[in-house]
């Protein structure tokens, strides 16, 4: 137990289940603490400055507080789980699966500096980004993680604004969930001869959303959603020819799905200032900015393998060690970049 609610434990056991047979180990681990540095909503904090009351600064909650949450905080626990198991003389079984849960918040962040003038580029958000919004107390922040509709749909390849993309706002968390399992099993078939198998899988789902301002307004946005599973097998036959000569032959697949589907929110990406009081329209224009798509890309990727190790001591002295492998391996990547809607492709990409 700690500073900013922190909670810990750490534990294992043994545990003979068959004696001489069958043996179990379990341990566990969790953690937990608050984030370090508090975030507020602006609106609540500051409620004279002309935005808030004009509206065009909203406010992010409705409760007395002004508190919205933390950043830099963790929160984790996982457990496993071992087993070896021995039938007979001649054959041994390893068994381990594991399973975490993580809950931690976002990277902290403060905002220590802006522009010296006022971005035109947030022209979209109805008032500018600037120093107001750098927190006297550097473990706070004023990000607000939400869009109320800054964006709009691209409605060609030059990104030409179309309907507004309504309000967005991200998780700041980051999520994963895994589990996995793996067995390794090793057969002694007769003297100098002998088998091994290793055989393995792991899912793993993993969330996370983030903002780079600092600030109410919206910048740069992400949110990221990762899928994983793979499975793996591994056979291995080791022997002996006479008293010189050892050898290894074997073979391994590998079979891997990883999908990152994510939404990238850039309203600042509508123009670039060029010059003051000049800008120029790059997705969308200054008021209409159009850098916002979903994304949904797999990669899949399968190996095949197949080796092949001689050790040769030609004396006591001098041994001659030579090896074959051969690696077949397909992997493929699907690229999609879609609007808002999750059904028309987004065209400036």
């Amino acid at each position: 137990y700690g500073n900013y609610s922190l909670t810990g434990f750490r534990g294992s056991g043994d545990f003979t289940v068959i004696p001489d047979k069958l043996f179990v180990r379990l341990s566990g681990v969790a953690h937990k603490n608050q984030g370090y540095v508090t975030l507020l909503d602006y609106a609540c904090t500051h409620p004279s400055d002309p935005d808030v009351i004009s509206g065009a600064i909203g406010r992010g909650n409705t409760g007395p507080s002004c508190n919205t949450g933390t950043e830099g905080g963790t929160d984790y626990t996982a457990l496993r789980l071992s087993m070896r198991y021995l039938p007979t003389d001649s054959l041994e079984i390893n068994w381990i699966t594991d399973t975490s849960s993580v809950n931690d918040g976002t990277t902290a962040n403060t905002l220590l500096a802006t522009p010296a003038s006022p971005f035109p580029t947030t022209g979209y958000a109805g008032y500018a980004y600037n120093s107001r919004f750098i927190p006297t107390n550097p473990y706070t922040s004023y990000a607000s993680f939400t869009d109320p509709g800054y964006t709009y749909t691209p409605i060609d390849t030059a990104g030409t604004a179309g309907a507004r993309n309504g309000a967005y706002s991200v998780n700041p968390n980051n999520v994963t969930n895994s589990w996995g399992t793996s067995a390794t099993v090793d057969w002694k078939i007769a003297d100098g001869y002998s088998l091994k198998s290793i055989s393995s899988y792991r899912h793993y789902n993993s969330t996370s959303g983030d903002s780079m301002s600092g600030a109410p307004v919206v910048l740069v946005m992400e949110s990221a959603d990762f899928t994983n599973r793979q499975y793996s097998q591994e056979l291995r036959l080791s022997g002996a020819v006479g008293t010189r000569v050892n050898f290894t032959v074997g073979g391994i697949y590998f079979d891997q799905l990883t999908t990152y589907a994510s939404r990238e929110n850039n309203p600042i990406l509508g123009c670039v200032q060029v010059a003051p009081g000049v800008t120029v329209p790059i997705y969308g224009g200054c008021s209409t900015p159009t850098f916002d798509f979903l994304q949904d890309d797999p990669t899949h990727t399968k190996t095949k393998a197949g080796f092949f190790n001689l050790a040769w001591n030609i004396t006591d002295a001098l041994t001659l060690n030579t090896g074959l492998r051969y690696t077949s391996e397909d992997k493929t990547y699907t690229y999609e970049r879609l609007n808002i809607d999750g059904i028309t492709p987004f065209q400036p990409l």
